[in-house]
């Protein structure tokens, strides 16, 4: 059982060799939305392996488009506070990880007209056991349509933390979480 959570410096660990993942296809209100998505993450992690953990939840009643165009939300990308986040470059990791693997999937970065508002949280914590003390960080992104803001795709991620690693491999890692988490999008995408 957890017993506190504090804050640790952030390097994704874990191997994608096992990664669990949880889809829903409903969203919900949007201040409940991010909440559940985590809730259920944190019950399949108590359950999982070393390896990452993932998942995502969409409107059914959105068409998405198979190819469109998305812009950067305010603000578009949330990291925790400290001195010791500050160095690690994660604001551009994410940023280029997140345009990447839309483009991957047919999704342009534009300037008007997008179908699409992104931003993306993330946040760490340290969950203490008898036996150990594990650092996790879990990353959120979330689509919002332009107009009304409303919520049409979040996607889940939640790892284990290294302090130890290379920048190099910082960045690989998560990249590599960044891609596995928009695996499912857009909804509907052959495979």
């Amino acid at each position: 059982m957890d017993t506190a959570v504090r804050h640790a410096p952030i390097i994704l660990k874990g191997s994608n060799a096992c990664p669990k993942r949880i889809e829903c296809q409903a969203m919900v209100h949007p201040l409940r939305r991010l909440g559940i998505g985590l809730a259920l993450l944190s019950i399949a992690l108590g359950c999982a392996s070393d390896g990452p953990e993932f998942g995502s939840s969409y409107d059914p009643l959105e068409s998405f488009p198979q190819s469109g165009l998305w812009v950067w939300d305010d603000p578009a990308i949330e990291l925790p506070e400290g001195e010791r986040f500050a160095n690690l470059a994660l604001e551009s990791i994410l940023e280029e990880a997140i345009a990447a693997e839309l483009a991957a999937r047919g999704y342009r970065e534009g300037t008007t007209k997008a179908h699409y508002r992104v931003s993306a949280h993330l946040t760490v914590g340290t969950r203490i056991r008898p036996e150990e003390s594990l650092a996790i960080g879990s990353l959120t992104l979330l689509l919002r349509k332009p107009g009304s803001q409303r919520p049409v795709w979040a996607g889940y991620a939640r790892a284990g933390i290294d302090a130890a690693v290379a920048p190099a491999e910082r960045r690989a890692r998560l990249r590599a979480i960044v891609a596995e988490m928009l695996e499912p999008f857009p909804p509907g995408r052959d495979r």
